[in-house]
């Protein structure tokens, strides 16, 4: 029953989202990314279905993989209410009603602390510390991390304590909980289920081991306030090769995040490289200062925009 709620609830927040993705298709259009209504759309796929359904799955595999039962079904059973409430009011919050925006927000950073004490407590009673223990204990760490920034974001929009900040912490949000949550889980769940579908035992768990380090010290590294070339991200080393993910701004463009980030793949053993440009600003619509485009402009070559209105970009 515990895994079936679970599922139950994550499947109808993706249907919700993709409803979502429609309404929202005009401002991600104009970039308006973290519009309220992007925001929640975004929650419904991350907290409703994605998250649901980690912890869904999380509790019909744990006892499998620790050889252990879950230390308190009684409290799964509420941390799963809680979280449904939560998630619930929080969109309300972004949608129609601000006020409500910190007791969502609370609801589900108590629901998901619950749920990380819980598998704590189960993972403490495992005999065996394998590959899969130390990524599902990763993974519950950067949980509870995970809320503290999602919670003091929501704050943030009542109360704007972030003032600049908060476009920072959004971005470190975002790699905490994909690097240090979800990743951490698949690494994890994926040791121990691969060999069982492949029929494949034996083989060295080295490359797990590896990837579960660098996960864990890549996201660890995006979350430190470096603005150096030093804060290229996390690294994910693998038997398939070199993994890396760098965020770079206009310091650190010029800088030289990109370069060093190479450069330490290359070091790593990368032999071909292939590159992904996530979100980032447009030159057409962010004006910036002359005396700043030029200097940028000057140490890389190439990097001057011109905006839609003709002014430095």
């Amino acid at each position: 029953r515990l895994p079936v709620e679970h599922f139950i609830a994550g499947f109808i927040c993706l249907a919700l989202g993709g409803a979502g993705l429609v309404w929202i298709a005009p401002a991600l259009a104009a970039g308006a990314f973290v519009s309220t209504r992007v925001v929640a759309v975004v929650h419904l796929f991350t907290l409703g279905f994605i998250s649901m359904s980690i912890l869904g799955a999380l509790y019909q595999f744990l006892p499998v993989a620790v050889n252990t039962p879950i230390r308190s079904q009684r409290l799964a059973h509420l941390t799963f209410a809680l979280f449904l409430l939560g998630i619930v009011v929080f969109l309300a919050g972004l949608l129609a009603a601000p006020p409500l925006l910190p007791l969502g927000g609370g609801l589900t950073a108590l629901a998901l602390t619950l749920f990380a004490g819980n598998f704590i407590a189960t993972l403490a009673r495992a005999k065996e510390r394998s590959v899969t223990w130390w990524a599902l204990a990763g993974a519950a760490f950067f949980l509870v991390v995970t809320l503290g920034l999602g919670f003091t974001l929501a704050l943030n929009l009542r109360t704007g304590l972030l003032l600049g900040g908060r476009f920072e912490t959004l971005l470190i949000h975002v790699h905490v909980a994909l690097g240090g949550w979800a990743l951490l889980v698949m690494v994890g769940v994926g040791h121990r289920l691969l060999p069982m579908f492949m029929l494949s035992h034996g083989a060295t768990q080295l490359p797990s081991r590896i990837a579960v380090a660098g996960l864990a010290a890549g996201t660890v590294l995006l979350a430190l306030p470096l603005g150096t070339p030093v804060r290229l991200a996390g690294f994910v080393l693998a038997a398939a090769g070199v993994v890396a993910a760098a965020h770079a701004g206009r310091v650190g463009l010029a800088d030289g995040v990109l370069q060093a980030t190479v450069a330490a793949m290359h070091d790593a053993g990368a032999k071909q490289i292939t590159a992904w440009i996530g979100p980032h600003i447009c030159g057409r619509c962010y004006e910036v200062p002359e005396t700043m485009a030029a200097e940028v402009g000057q140490r890389v070559p190439g990097s001057r925009g011109t905006t839609d209105r003709g002014t430095p970009g």
